[in-house]
């Protein structure tokens, strides 16, 4: 993703009832009408900064009414603008500044429209200058804090609107700050499950050190202070932005803040055995401490089958729990308080706006505060909870966003009763029924991949184990392996519920403004790699998010098939922009990067080649990648080498701007038009009902297109060695390759199947050298790319070494916080789901259709078991090593597919048994592999036993020549041999084995 720069949103308070944009009553001498001056862009208000300074914009604030209130009167034909406190705005011919009474410069303006196309109201015209660049600006981007200048009509950081003072929202305010306690940690405590986060104090960064919980679509980060509780939380809907369309480089929105939950001890005292955590295990975070002689623990979960997040507070002596609950709004006004019977309320809604449509986006929250034991009160300002002896708060926000409509919303006056229904059934069942619902439904999911690489207890904080690991990683192997269950945890907690993809940073985000790259959907690799992991750890259901998404947009939804046509001229087929929102609507940053349909399109043929999934191949991948190919296959132009060529593309994100024919491209449509061909073939070898009808003519004109597509795989030598091209036409001896943080050349290699050394050594010699030049420092996704490129070629050395340089705890590069969220830096969660991904790529790969057994594992993971991976065909696999060799491992067929298996002396050395405990027989490719028959549904056990002799052949010999056997001689494949080594032969009909 793009790293020049970074988008800032500076997203103000959304109104309960929006005002209109209207043109503003002129005030008189006799009757003053008071405005404040929004920036359409951004949401900032004009503010002014005092006698002879220049014009700022700033946060809407109802005790800045001197300084950002404006009444317009005439001046002639034109208007003038003064604040409430008496300052005059004027121009002074570079920016914009007041004063009492202004000596030079103009004082007076034009009001006109806005001919801008992404957002209506007005602009202030500087008609005097007599030149284009004269209507007032927001310079150096927009939000709160710009100076203001002059700049061309039209420009999207010009429109303005006037909002009287009765109807501007006022943003919510944060509590007060207090003074946290004296507080000291636990010894000698050690978390009740091996793969649990934990510290020995409270967190103070949001993006350092709070704990996320999720249940997929609505999640919380947990900070866990002893006086104040700070739980913010996120809805992967809550958006603001662009809807249906491209807009300018910042335009399409920005993913928000929902809110925070302050939970306030009224009694807190100097507190001892302090500790808190995330149990990955069981998807619950946890705080407790013990302060005068009273044990408390908090315990916070975000339940999927009850859709809220659930927080629980006790004590080890009744009526202990005293705390007051404020809820903040991040985008709207003050939240409202009441009373249920004996049950406290806490409630917020409001509204975002939209461009490209009138309709914003509404949002609701709600809590629900109930008691065993004490009393519960509300007031304007929160709730009071007294002498408790256990408090549990119900929490969900949502928002009225709806993808199967064309303006992503629903009727906003259903969204009031959806969230209280929620949350009022979640209260009803109790804390203890919603729990334990989370941890079977969570369960279902985690326990089916665990990775171990060592049996230590897990008895140091993680910081600890952060420093420990960072000295001596061969011994402090409980790091990496929490990481990998870190990186399935963090999916299922950010890809459920609506069929929307995990963004940048998952669904957890604290910011209303500045969020890195807006935590967008981001298409030139960030969203991809956040389902890399979804299929090889046995989570294909978390996948479909991703793919249901890239359905719905490219084929139901109208605006991925405009761009093919406005974007890439183009008329047929889809196509997205690099950045994307979830309103279908991109900007316009390298427009020329259209091949993100294609890797889009991977997702969906990965899915059905790990599930063999017919009814999701024929309804939703089929439509897509068919429509992807089309646009393809009018798009692509002739070179003159005779082959096809993706014009006008970019290899993000370094190198020429355009070129045809990059490597990236190329590999991308290879992988589109071939995987499409197969497609079709597993379609009608399925004999599914519905096969659409009239494909010949499409599939003839693809297979001549692919027969002459360029492959993208054309090498070069650059200092000596030969290197796998990046661009046809400039060579990367021009360029800052070699510690690049993409590696866009490489699709073919991963996440793609069309590089292997099985396939084309030569190719995949220049490829494998192109890794190894790209060397193993890096950002922190990058880190992710790296190590499942390095996997792929067998390079468990360095595989090891990205591993170590990924957990490492980021001064400034990537790396890791010390709550493991993955650092670019900033925090992006991709990282998190790469380094996952990357660690069962050295356990297992299947990408060509073999299952090829610890691939690249590394020398330090001695000894170690992984349970549960997937293979392509529908194969589980688990699989047992000592001393750095595959002692056992199981197979199990759930698509009863042939089977071909490869490691090192497989054919000689192991004894291999179905379900029954019967040897099984199998063809000999060579020593290093092996294919056999599968039943769906059977398991086969792999054991590594080289001195075991097979039962069901009809006679053990040391060399069939010597035995007398001088007729033909046959390997179990049928093919003639003379090979003597050890082995399963047959001659004259009958089976032998060479011991």
């Amino acid at each position: 993703m793009k790293k020049i720069f970074m988008t800032m949103f500076c997203l103000l308070a959304s109104m309960t009832a929006m005002a209109d944009v209207v043109f503003p009553k002129v005030s008189t001498d006799s009757e003053e009408y008071w405005y404040f001056i929004q920036m359409q862009r951004g949401g900032a208000v004009l503010a002014s900064q005092g006698e002879g300074a220049n014009l700022k914009t700033a946060t809407a604030s109802k005790t800045a009414k001197q300084t950002q209130l404006w009444k317009v009167t005439k001046d002639g034909t034109r208007y003038k603008l003064t604040s409430k406190g008496g300052q005059v705005l004027f121009y002074n011919g570079d920016r914009f500044k007041t004063a009492a009474s202004p000596s030079a410069g103009y004082q007076a303006f034009q009001i006109v429209k806005t001919t801008n196309s992404e957002f209506e109201g007005y602009e202030i015209y500087v008609d005097q200058l007599g030149a284009a660049r004269a209507y007032l600006n927001q310079w150096g981007g927009y939000g709160v804090g710009k100076e203001l200048g002059c700049w061309d009509k039209g420009d999207p950081n010009n429109p303005l609107k006037f909002v009287a003072e009765d109807e501007m929202g006022f943003p919510d305010e944060k509590p007060a700050a207090v003074t946290e306690v004296s507080i000291s940690a636990a010894s000698g405590w050690k978390p009740a499950n091996k793969h649990t986060l934990w510290y020995t104090k409270p967190g103070t960064d949001w993006m350092t050190s709070s704990l996320p919980i999720g249940n997929g679509q609505f999640g919380a980060t947990i900070l866990g202070g002893v006086k104040r509780d700070d739980i913010q939380f996120n809805d992967k809907t809550l958006w603001r932005g662009h809807v249906n369309g491209i807009v300018g480089n910042g335009s399409y929105g920005s993913y928000l803040n929902f809110g925070h939950l302050y939970i306030t001890t009224t009694d807190a005292a100097a507190s001892t055995a302090y500790r808190r955590w995330l149990d990955l295990d069981e998807a619950k975070a946890g705080v407790a401490y013990t302060s005068k002689g009273v044990d408390y623990e908090r315990e916070y979960i975000a339940s999927y089958p009850d859709d809220v997040v659930a927080v629980r507070y006790k004590a080890s002596q009744s009526g202990k729990i005293n705390t007051s609950l404020i809820l903040y709004n991040a985008n709207g006004v003050t939240p409202s308080y009441s009373m249920d019977g004996t049950t406290g309320i806490g409630t917020f809604s409001g509204t975002v706006e939209r461009t490209g449509t009138s309709k914003p986006e509404s949002y609701y929250c709600q809590i629900r505060v109930v008691t065993t034991g004490g009393s519960v009160s509300a007031s304007s300002t929160g709730i009071t909870v007294s002498g408790a002896d256990e408090m549990t708060v119900f929490l969900r926000g949502m928002t009225n966003f709806d993808p199967s409509n064309d303006e992503y919303i629903y009727d906003a006056t259903l969204l009031p009763a959806n969230v209280q229904n929620c949350v009022r059934a979640a209260a009803a069942k109790g804390y203890e029924a919603v729990a334990e619902a989370h941890n079977a439904d969570y369960k279902s999911l985690y326990d089916r991949c665990q990775l171990t690489l060592t049996t230590a207890s897990n008895t140091k904080t993680t910081p600890t184990l952060i420093s420990n690991y960072a000295s001596s990683p061969s011994s402090n192997l409980l790091l990496p392996e929490i990481y990998f269950a870190y990186g399935r945890y963090l999916l299922i907690a950010s890809s459920r519920g609506v069929t929307l993809p995990s963004n940048l940073q998952g669904i957890w985000n604290n910011l209303t403004t500045g969020v890195p790259w807006n935590s967008d959907i981001h298409s030139n690799i960030n969203v991809q790699m956040n389902y890399w992991p979804a299929e090889v750890t046995n989570l294909s259901e978390l996948h479909r998010a991703f793919t249901d998404y890239i359905h719905r947009e490219a084929c139901e939804r109208p605006q991925w098939r405009k761009n093919a046509k406005n974007i890439a001229g183009q008329t047929k087929g889809w196509t997205l922009t690099t950045e994307n929102n979830i309103y279908g609507a991109g900007s316009n940053w390298m427009q020329n990067y259209t091949v993100a349909n294609a890797w889009y399109c991977m997702h969906l043929w990965q899915h059905y080649r790990y599930t063999l999934d017919t009814k999701f191949l024929l309804e939703k991948a089929w439509p897509a990648m068919k429509t992807c190919c089309e646009y393809w296959m009018e798009r692509l132009v002739p070179a003159s080498d005779g082959t096809y060529e993706c014009p006008n593309e970019y290899s993000p994100e370094h190198g020429p701007g355009s070129e045809n024919a990059t490597a990236h491209s190329q590999q991308l449509v290879w992988d589109l038009f071939n995987s499409t061909l197969l497609a079709w073939d597993e379609l009608v070898a399925s004999n599914i009902d519905g096969l659409p009808s009239n494909v010949n003519s499409f599939l003839n004109n693809l297979k001549n297109k692919f027969a002459k597509l360029d492959k993208g795989t054309a090498t070069e030598v650059v200092d000596g060695k030969t290197l796998l091209r990046e661009w046809k036409y400039t060579s990367q001896a021009n360029q800052a390759y070699k510690t690049h943080r993409h590696m866009s050349h490489l699709m073919g290699v991963y996440p793609g199947n069309q590089i292997a050394e099985d396939i084309d050594p030569v190719i995949y010699a220049a490829a494998k050298q192109s890794i190894l030049e790209r060397g193993t420092g890096s950002t922190g996704w990058s880190m992710g790319w790296k190590i499942n490129l390095n996997a792929r070629i067998g390079n468990a050395k360095d595989c090891h070494t990205i591993i170590t340089n990924a957990l490492k705890l980021t001064s400034g590069g990537g790396g890791i916080y010390e709550n493991l969220w993955d650092a670019h830096p900033p925090f992006q969660i991709d990282g998190n789901f790469g380094a996952c991904a990357g660690m069962a790529e050295i356990l297992l790969q299947s990408q060509t259709g073999k299952l090829v057994i610890l691939p690249a594992l590394p020398s330090v993971w001695r000894n170690g078991e992984v349970k549960g991976l997937r293979a392509v065909n529908n194969f589980g696999v688990d699989i047992t090593w000592k001393s750095g060799k595959a002692e056992s491992f199981k197979i199990v067929s759930d698509g009863g597919r042939k089977a071909i298996v490869k490691y090192k002396n497989i054919a000689k050395d192991f004894f291999i048994t179905d379900e029954n405990n019967q040897e099984v027989d199998f063809e000999v490719i060579s020593d290093d592999e092996i294919s056999f028959a599968t039943t769906e549904g059977a398991s086969y056990s792999f054991r590594y036993d080289p001195n075991h002799v097979l039962t069901n052949c009809d006679e053990i010999v040391d060399d069939l020549v010597k035995s007398g056997m001088d007729t033909r001689i046959f390997d179990l494949q049928g093919r003639p041999t003379t090979a003597h080594q050890k082995g399963v032969y047959i001659t004259d009909g009958r089976k032998y084995v060479v011991k």
